[in-house]
């Protein structure tokens, strides 16, 4: 990641680099793909985002291992998210929410995602508020005997080990400092103190100015790159292959289901 960094600004990558990125601050890429790259001798680019660093319980994570823990497939866990769901909102209002949806928000997922991935991330981004999402998913973590504390404390680098990555010679970026599902749809200051927040926890883990950065979840608009550029970020890695034109914001990157599809071995 440091070589490809300074060849990026420099105009001087050759045709086709590829470099590795991580999204998040997952523990897994910490505990599996470190050692992973150590051997390799590769450096990486991290993306955290840092709000459990200060004593906050951001659920992305704490979600995420639940969901991929506590069912045995996606589709478990959908079936098990909607009939929670259905303690909150009726069905019937949820189809009347769903009327108002465009056809086009379920084309605009990866290729990879399947029709319940798509239709659970259009009601949960788009239909249910986040209240009535993360009251949906804490019963389910309740109803499993599981606390959002713990689940966190087993999907999240701490502190040391991201300064540890620091050390090491990866590079640490910008991912927001709670990931909120649709930062782009924030106003201008919360986001802008989105990322100044996380910038000062990496910065004083990393002891270096913080000059890269990926979207979360791919949502951001011009206002959100004016920010970035004000606070000197140089790079900065959209969630897919789109690329628009001349933007260092706005790289685009392969997913890794891409290649697990291609490997088969998702």
């Amino acid at each position: 990641a440091d070589e490809w960094l300074v060849r990026f600004l420099a105009g001087t990558l050759p045709e086709g680099a590829k470099c590795l990125t991580f999204d998040d601050g997952l523990l897994s890429q910490y505990d599996v793909a470190l050692p992973v790259l150590d051997d390799l001798k590769i450096k990486g680019f991290f993306f955290p985002y840092t709000a459990h660093l200060a004593g906050a319980t951001p659920r992305l994570a704490a979600y995420k291992y639940f969901r991929s823990t506590y069912f045995d497939t996606p589709q478990e866990f959908y079936h098990g998210f909607f009939k929670s769901l259905s303690l909150v909102l009726s069905d019937h209002e949820l189809q009347q929410r769903l009327s108002g949806i465009s056809r086009a928000h379920y084309e605009s997922f990866p290729q990879f995602y399947s029709k319940e991935d798509r239709h659970f991330q259009v009601v949960r981004d788009l239909v249910l508020s986040k209240e009535e999402y993360q009251s949906t998913v804490d019963s389910m973590i309740s109803g499993q005997g599981a606390s959002l504390q713990d689940l966190l404390a087993k999907a999240s680098m701490s502190a040391d080990q991201l300064e540890d990555l620091a050390r090491r010679g990866h590079i640490l970026g910008l991912h927001s400092h709670s990931h909120p599902l649709l930062l782009g749809d924030l106003p201008q200051a919360e986001q802008r103190e989105e990322y100044l927040e996380c910038e000062k926890w990496l910065r004083r883990l990393s002891g270096k100015p913080i000059v890269t950065m990926s979207h979360p979840s791919n949502s951001y608009t011009p206002e959100t790159l004016d920010i970035l550029k004000e606070m000197g970020v140089k790079l900065g890695f959209r969630a897919n292959i789109k690329k628009p034109e001349g933007s260092n914001l706005e790289v685009p990157r392969v997913d890794h289901m891409d290649y697990c599809n291609i490997l088969k071995i998702a």
